[in-house]
């Protein structure tokens, strides 16, 4: 393995200059190829890739809504601010079997107890007000500890003793039972002989027998404001309302975008459910010739086995040139490469090498390599000669591109008619409608159509999969285990939690009452010191650090499982089944488990196991004081805020490739991919931005600085992807708008989630509560049932929609003289943007397969094949006979005037959202505008000098499949 002296020479200096040349290339750029500012409006950012100004534009929305709640929940605020009903301490009563009794005042006013249990977070909670409810604690609200004599002579000990029987009671011991004092305490003097006589904690043998039972104060009178209540319910009416005007402004932006865009889906449909053994593309184009012209057509061919390999072996020969490269430094025939120096240098260079070689020398390791680069070729000389070679190489689908916009629409509107029926299996179908054929039949097969994908979207390397229902089922259970993981683990992290915060509450009181001992062998004598650095607030904050840290874990291993097992076709149906999941657990894990896990703590009698506090059930929990549950949740919210958002930003692992190990590469292949942009998951941060518009109205009723402090986290968010999508992170063109479907279905369950907590946890059994809830249900309700989003017409039919082509044809827009589109590397086969076709690595596949990929994608008919007039069984006429016209142009004067009259105006209630009074977007092919500069939407504009066709002519037929036959 000896080099040349000019090897040598230049080993170990790859131009790194090279490398962010080719990372920027990936960018999302403007119509004019130059790079989005930071500051560029949604609108801008659509024009590169739609689904991403559809997210932007969502954000100003989850912005506006945190806005609108935050304005509204100050009244909360201020009311729970001005209650301050804490009390810390209680009145012991005292009651004796001769009939005397006696009371003593036991509350503390020491400043630095309060100030331990009671902050600024707890004040400005429900917790203010100290409601005769369950969750509400008794030891900091007015209450009073009870001691009756006759109960607790009946006691029995709970701890093992064997001066006592299986039957001895407290009567039965001598010097158990308190001396009586039955008189008024009305002094400090007294506090401490009966105060200390009588404590609501029996976790001792000297205290369980004259222990007190803790009782809140106030009765059904003392209610939380239901003026209040009333505010929270035009929260939710709001929410529904701006759910509305979320529905409106992502469908306009989307058909504005759409239209002013014009991509080879706007020709095109996606067939689903073709014969596994139809391969002929000749044999699908003729069915869809019925609708009109046809300009190209390809079967999808099991081809996504070979490109993973391809892939596989393109990465690992770039690893095998790099293990040469460094085994030739080894030997000491070249230069070390770059990198740096000292202690931190040294290590990162080391732990660049292991990742690379393993243990052992780089050419023990690029031996190792070789051998495993031979198997896989082995392997995929099998594959290629299967696909090449088998007559049944197709996967059941094709796509199809229609020569005018117009005759995709046919074809779509006559098979989705049969809409009722498309959630029926076939073999349902047979049985309840043997002769129902209501749509039109490929061999006597249903076929299902859809809008077709983009080319950037569709996953090709997938194709090969035939178990992808199993895959995706196989997608949830990794997901559901991941999330009961999850968890368990933080189910028992929050019942550690709060027991601890319990026996610290207790430690504190018997520090103020002066049983100094007893409190530190309460504290001393616990059997678990794993949580002791839980106190105080220190439960809050660190439970909310757990919690970000679950979320980012369960997030990547769901990522990983997606693109790794799931086999979606497309990037989009991949990200929509990940923000639902991702959604799904940021909420689970933020709110539901931490509140989850308080409740059934609450069902056990939490505190009573531990510190053996004796309370009523009224009264029983801590949620609302320094560590508790409410102010773990302030915590959460906190650390969403600025945590979760500073990791997307730094991104570790990239920053590790592109900063660190970048600098000990030392070919400029592994270079370039050390410093490759990764790809952005749009699904994340939609799932981000639902996991905090969710604590923010779910925490809303007992802590309303929530919907501020989501408020904040957006805005932190907005700029955060801001960078992340236009400086950081490599985005797919055209990412379906699809996505936001799944989202707003669950925002949609945030008003009823809300008024389910407020019944049934935070005000139950307040005045007013109940009108209160049945309103909002019935509205709720309402708003779900009745069809209105069909009365305001807010719903996008995606397939119907105007493309913006302006009724020119595929020919005249795209044609097949465009220059091929760049790829993911040098070594692929370019091929027109405008066919749909994978990218294959000209070096590493096999000529035969490459050949194949030529013939069975590339060569399509040079020009449109003619339409066929004659309607097949169950076509629409609507859809076939005349409609397979070229449609009519549209008028020079029209033309002239649309292009004068500018952008498309936005409606004025969406200005102040959208930013601007118009879609600063190309205009749409045929208008004069510049072309859009995206290889995937290249749209080429006629001259305006030349005169336009006249309707009804046609081309001649190409010879990309067999000569057509004439038009019938």
């Amino acid at each position: 393995m000896k080099m040349s002296p000019f090897e040598l020479e230049h080993l170990g200096q790859p131009s790194r200059e090279e490398a962010v040349r080719k990372r920027r290339k990936k960018l999302l750029r403007d119509p004019t190829g130059d790079l989005l500012n930071l500051t560029a409006s949604p609108q801008a950012i659509g024009s590169a890739s739609a689904g991403v100004g559809v997210y932007f534009t969502s954000l100003y929305m989850y912005c506006l809504l945190s806005l609108i709640l935050g304005v509204l929940f100050i009244y909360p605020f201020y009311l729970n601010i001005s209650a301050d009903g804490w009390s810390l301490g209680y009145e012991l009563v005292s009651r004796y079997v001769n009939g005397t009794s006696g009371s003593w005042d036991c509350r503390f006013t020491s400043s630095a107890l309060r100030s331990s249990i009671i902050g600024m977070v707890p004040r400005s909670t429900v917790g203010s007000f100290c409601l005769k409810s369950p969750f509400t604690s008794a030891l900091a609200c007015p209450s009073r500890c009870v001691y009756d004599e006759a109960e607790a002579m009946a006691r029995q000990p709970w701890w093992e003793d064997p001066g006592f029987g299986p039957l001895d009671t407290c009567a039965e011991r001598e010097g158990l039972l308190p001396v009586r004092q039955p008189h008024r305490g009305t002094n400090a003097s007294s506090l401490p002989g009966m105060c200390l006589q009588h404590l609501p904690f029996c976790a001792f043998a000297s205290e369980y027998c004259s222990c007190c039972r803790l009782e809140l104060e106030g009765g059904d009178q003392a209610g939380y404001p239901v003026a209040a209540l009333v505010a929270m319910l035009a929260g939710q009416v709001l929410f529904v309302a701006w759910v509305l005007l979320l529905w409106k402004t992502q469908i306009y932006v989307a058909e504005a975008v759409n239209r002013d865009i014009v991509t080879l889906p706007d020709f095109s449909v996606w067939v689903k459910g073709l014969p596994d053994d139809c391969t002929d593309n000749r044999r699908v184009a003729d069915f869809f010739r019925h609708y009109g012209e046809v300009a190209a057509c390809t079967t999808t061919a099991s081809v996504g086995e070979v490109l993973r390999s391809s892939r596989r072996i393109d990465s690992m020969r770039v690893d095998l040139a790099e293990l040469r490269a460094r085994a030739a430094v080894e030997q000491g025939q070249a230069l070390g490469g770059p990198g740096g120096t000292g202690c931190c240098g040294g290590l990162l260079r080391g732990l660049y090498w292991f990742l690379l070689s393993g243990f052992g020398s780089a050419s023990q390791a690029a031996e190792r390599l070789e051998r495993r680069i031979a198997k896989e070729e082995q392997r995929m000389a099998q594959q290629e000669e299967a696909v090449v070679s088998s007559p049944r190489n197709s996967v059941g689908e094709a796509l199809v591109t229609m020569n005018y916009e117009a005759h995709k629409r046919n074809a779509l509107l006559d098979h989705k008619r049969d809409h009722r029926w498309k959630a029926v299996p076939g073999g349902v179908m047979k049985m309840i409608a043997p002769n129902r054929h209501s749509v039109p039949m490929f061999d006597g097969q249903r076929i299902k159509l859809q809008p077709a994908p983009e080319p950037s979207d569709y996953i090709w390397e997938n194709t090969s999969t035939k178990d992808r229902r199993r895959r995706q089922v196989l997608g949830w259970l990794i997901f559901l285990f991941a999330l009961g993981v999850s968890a368990t683990a933080q189910y028992f992290l929050a019942a550690e939690a709060e027991r601890e915060r319990t026996r610290r509450l207790l430690f504190y009181f018997e520090q103020e009452l002066g049983r100094e001992a007893e409190a530190s062998g309460r504290l001393d004598g616990l059997p678990s010191r794993i949580f002791d650095t839980f106190s105080r607030n220190y439960v809050g904050w660190t439970y909310g650090l757990v919690v970000v840290v679950l979320n980012l874990v369960v997030s990547s291993v769901q990522t990983w499982t997606s693109s790794n097992i799931e086999s979606w076709s497309t990037a989009s149906g991949r990200e929509g089944s990940s923000v639902v999941k991702i959604s799904l657990f940021y909420i689970i894990n933020s709110f539901v488990i931490p509140f989850l896990a308080a409740y059934i703590q609450f069902e056990e009698g939490a505190g009573l196991e531990e510190g053996r506090l004796r309370v009523e059930e009224d009264g029983r929990t801590l949620w609302y004081i320094n560590g508790g549950v409410i102010v773990s949740m302030f915590w959460i919210q906190v650390f969403n805020t600025f945590l979760g958002d500073a990791i997307a930003l730094l991104s570790p692992f990239t920053l590790l490739n592109s900063l660190a190990f970048s600098r000990y590469a030392l070919t400029q292949e592994k270079l370039d991919r050390l410093m490759a942009l990764p790809q952005a998951s749009i699904s994340l941060r939609y799932a981000s931005a639902v996991k905090t518009i969710a604590l923010g109205v779910l925490t809303a009723p007992v802590l309303p600085i929530s919907p501020l402090i989501s408020l904040v986290g957006l805005v932190i968010s907005f700029w955060t992807d801001k960078v992340i999508f236009l400086r950081m992170a490599h985005v797919r063109e055209r990412v379906s708008y699809n996505l936001t479907k799944a989202i707003n279905r669950v925002l949609i369950v945030l008003p009823l989630a809300q008024l389910l907590l407020m019944r049934f946890v935070y005000f139950a059994g307040q005045p007013g509560m109940r009108e209160v809830f049945i309103a909002g249900a019935v509205f709720w309700a309402c708003f779900v049932v009745l069809p209105v989003r069909r009365v305001l017409k807010i719903k996008r039919v995606q397939w119907a929609e105007d493309g913006g082509t302006g009724n020119q044809s595929y020919e005249e827009m795209f044609g097949h003289r465009h220059t091929a589109a760049t790829q993911d590397g040098p070594d692929d086969r370019r091929l027109p943007p405008a066919l749909y076709a994978p990218a294959v690595p000209e070096k590493v596949c096999g000529e035969r397969f490459i050949g194949f990929v030529e013939s069975h994608f590339k060569d399509q008919p040079k020009e449109p094949l003619m339409p066929i007039r004659e309607l097949m069984d169950n076509q629409l006429q609507s859809t076939g006979m005349a409609a397979t016209e070229p449609p009519p142009r549209e008028p020079a004067d029209s033309a002239a005037a649309h292009a004068a009259a500018g952008p498309p105006q936005v409606p004025w209630a969406m200005q102040a959202i959208l930013g601007s009074s118009h879609i600063p977007l190309p205009a749409a092919s045929g208008l004069g505008a510049a072309p859009f500069h995206n290889p995937y939407a290249a749209v080429r504009h006629t001259d305006q000098n030349q005169p336009s066709p006249a309707a009804g002519a046609r081309p001649s037929v190409g010879s990309g499949y067999d000569a057509p036959p004439p038009l019938v």
